[in-house]
């Protein structure tokens, strides 16, 4: 974790309010990014800047995959 940032603001904690939201509303995922943030921050503040650091890391971690015709799907 860095400690020159509030815990909250991490990507990591970020991520896992993110991962929480999916496995409760996965239909999230099937809008497009911007939709997608404005579903996900009704119940977390966040930037859109940090959501989509949080997509690329999910992304990243083989979570998440892009979806051809647009939205993002769950992989496990």
């Amino acid at each position: 974790m860095p400690d020159n940032i509030k815990p909250e603001h991490s990507i990591y904690y970020a991520t896992s309010l993110l991962l929480e939201n999916i496995w409760e509303n996965p239909d999230i995922l099937a809008m497009d990014y911007v939709q997608s943030y404005y579903a996900y921050n009704l119940t977390g503040k966040i930037s859109f800047n940090l959501y989509i650091l949080c997509i690329d890391y999910l992304y990243l971690l083989g979570i998440i995959k892009i979806r051809i015709e647009g939205g993002l799907e769950i992989c496990i």
